[in-house]
């Protein structure tokens, strides 16, 4: 009796893993790491505001680049300035708050405008060449038009409206309208109590 014959079973070498060594003009891959910090950025825009504590808030900069309270943020406190190139109160508080920014380098501002009408370049064409007129240095963030959540969050009604937060998004002071003399006081000896300076 013959036995029938098995069909062979073609066994391959393994092969070899890929050089990590990126071939020229190959862009180079990222390491994992890498990746999925890239996976991590924050949606934009994006805000939430638990009482009187920021956990979150993302918008684009006048750039294009993303910015974000938790990854970007620089000051120990942070100053926050809803305003709008198109609002007079604004333009007057702006150079103030600049001078403020100017005092404390502990203190980081941060202004948020919000611009009526145009698409996002056009809107960060006239805040920059508005804080170009007004020697402003201070980064500027594009609010995200009707129904933004940080306008939303933070319940702006009125530009300018202030906003100081501590290194852990506590709210520690806020304030509405133009900067008095009186009001800009008030706020200073506050920084100067939280840096440790009084």
């Amino acid at each position: 009796m013959e036995v029938p014959k098995q069909p062979l079973i073609k066994i391959e070498a393994p092969k070899p893993l890929p050089d990590p060594t990126p071939t020229p003009g190959s862009p180079p891959s990222l390491p994992r790491a890498d990746a999925a910090a890239a996976s991590a950025q924050p949606r934009v825009p994006s805000c939430v505001l638990l009482g009187r504590h920021l956990k979150t808030l993302a918008l684009y900069d006048t750039g294009g680049q993303v910015w974000d309270f938790q990854s970007n943020r620089r000051g120990k406190l942070v100053l926050l300035d809803f305003w709008g190139t198109w609002c007079m109160p604004c333009r007057e508080t702006a150079p103030q708050v600049q001078s403020i920014q100017a005092r404390y380098t502990a203190l980081e501002v941060v202004g948020i405008a919000y611009e009526q009408g145009g698409t996002r370049q056009d809107q960060a064409t006239r805040v920059n060449n508005m804080c170009q007129r007004l020697k402003v240095t201070y980064r500027q963030l594009l609010g995200a038009g009707p129904g933004c959540p940080v306008q939303r969050e933070f319940d702006i009604r009125a530009y300018p409206t202030l906003l100081l937060l501590d290194e852990n998004g506590e709210i520690l002071w806020r304030h509405e309208g133009r900067l008095d003399t009186t009001t800009r006081e008030d706020l200073e000896l506050l920084i100067q109590r939280k840096l440790g300076m009084r």
